[in-house]
C-alpha cells in the first residue's frame, strides 16, 4: 500500500499539471482537449505510461521467480501497486473520452492493464500462500484422513509450481508487447495538439522520475 507521503507526492504533481491550461505555457497554439474533464487526459495516460514502463522493467529485467519468498513478495507487491494504477489512469482517460466522445480508444489498454493488475495480485497471493506451511498432527490426520492431511502438506509444491507458470506467462506476455505498447503510446501522442502532447511530455517524465525508485526515500523502491 502506499503511504500517505507517497500520495501527498503523486496528488501534488497532478494538480500541477492539471493546472497547465494555457498554451502560452507550453509555446503552442492550439488545444485539443479544451474541455475541463478532457483536460485530465493527457497527464492521466502519461501517469499510467510511466507506471506501466516501470512494471514492465522490473519483470523482465529481473528473474523475480528465482530470488527468495520474502523479495519475490516486495517485487510483486510493487508491481501491483504500479499496474493498478496504470489501469486507474486509463480507465480515467476512457470514461472521459466516451463521455466527451474523443476520438481516442483509452478502453482497450485499460482492459489490458486491469488484467495484467489482476494476474500480478494472484502471483502476490500465491507467494504469500507459501509463508505458512501447512502442518498436521495425529489428530488432524485421524479426523480428516491421511489423504488430505498429505495433500494439504504438499500444498506447498502446488502453489510454487503455479507461481512459476504464472510468472512465466506474464513475463512472455509483456515482452511479446514491448514494441505495440511504445506505438501506442507514440500514436496517442501524434493525436494530440501540440500544447498536449508537451503536457503529457512533461507529465511522462515528472511520472518516469517517481516511479523509478531512484530516491533513497522513494515509495517505488525495492528495499
Amino acid at each position: 500500500m502506499q503511504s500517505n507521503k507517497g500520495k501527498k507526492v503523486l496528488s501534488k504533481i497532478k494538480r500541477t499539471f492539471l493546472r497547465m491550461t494555457s498554451p502560452s505555457e507550453f509555446g503552442g497554439t492550439e488545444i485539443r482537449f479544451n474541455h475541463e474533464l478532457s483536460l485530465n487526459i493527457p497527464p492521466a495516460i502519461a501517469r499510467g505510461d510511466a507506471a506501466y514502463k516501470r512494471a514492465a522493467a522490473l519483470i523482465q529485467r529481473n528473474n523475480i521467480i528465482s530470488f527468495p519468498l520474502d523479495t519475490r513478495i516486495k517485487y510483486y507487491r510493487l508491481i501491483e501497486l504500479l499496474l493498478t494504477d496504470t489501469a486507474a489512469q486509463y480507465e480515467n482517460a476512457s470514461n472521459i473520452a466516451a463521455a466527451l466522445k474523443i476520438d481516442m480508444d483509452f478502453e482497450s489498454s485499460f482492459k489490458l492493464f486491469a488484467f495484467l493488475a489482476e494476474k500480478i495480485s494472484l502471483l502476490l497471493e500465491i507467494a504469500l500462500s507459501q509463508e505458512t506451511m501447512f502442518s498436521a498432527d495425529d489428530a488432524f490426520s485421524q479426523k480428516f484422513g491421511s489423504e488430505a492431511t498429505e495433500l494439504l502438506q504438499n500444498s506447498d509444491t502446488v502453489f510454487a509450481e503455479h507461481e512459476v507458470a504464472l510468472s512465466r506467462f506474464l513475463t512472455k506476455l509483456i515482452a511479446s508487447m514491448d514494441s505495440r505498447i511504445e506505438n501506442i503510446r507514440s500514436q496517442n501522442l501524434s493525436l494530440m495538439a501540440k500544447a498536449d502532447a508537451e503536457r503529457y511530455i512533461k507529465a511522462y517524465t515528472e511520472f518516469s522520475s517517481i516511479f523509478s525508485g531512484e530516491k533513497e526515500d522513494s515509495e517505488f523502491k525495492i528495499s
